[in-house]
């Protein structure tokens, strides 16, 4: 199995993301919580709308890194743990580490640093190609879009 790997720490997270190829069964994974996702927006009142920025995750980046999850190893500080998370004494102040779970909430996904997710994002769609929404071009080095061939029968 093609898999990479993430290894990320900032101030809140120090965490390793093992990504995989996606098998039949993650790739309906990927399906269920796409419908799950579209099934919201139509229950969604005016009061409470959801943002284009929301719905684009949710429906693109949400589904396709949740799904190639081959394993999250969330890195203990050698510190005692609390109920939120886990603390880390240092000199002068006290530090919590979050911990990121396979089966994170959307609510939680969209609070997670942007340059994991972007990282995590660019794994999934290289380790999976056939989740790479339709209408996204592959530019060359020149800039200019590379359209797909297919032969027909």
């Amino acid at each position: 199995m093609r898999r990479r790997t993430i290894d990320y720490q900032d101030d809140e997270y120090d965490v390793v993301v093992v990504l995989g190829r996606a098998s039949v069964l993650q790739g309906a994974q990927r399906a269920v919580i796409l419908g799950l996702q579209y099934a919201r927006f139509r229950t969604v009142s005016e009061d409470d709308p959801i943002s284009l920025e929301e719905r684009a995750v949710a429906t693109i980046t949400y589904p396709a890194c949740l799904s190639c999850i081959v394993s999250i190893e969330n890195r203990e500080p050698k510190k005692s743990k609390l109920a939120d998370g886990v603390i880390e004494e240092k000199p002068k102040k006290a530090v919590v580490r979050k911990k990121l779970v396979e089966d994170i909430s959307l609510a939680d996904f969209l609070m997670l640093p942007d340059a994991l997710v972007q990282q995590w994002e660019r794994y999934a769609y290289e380790l999976n190609p056939q989740w790479v929404p339709q209408g996204e071009a592959q530019g060359d080095e020149e800039g200019e879009v590379k359209e797909s061939s297919s032969s027909s029968g």
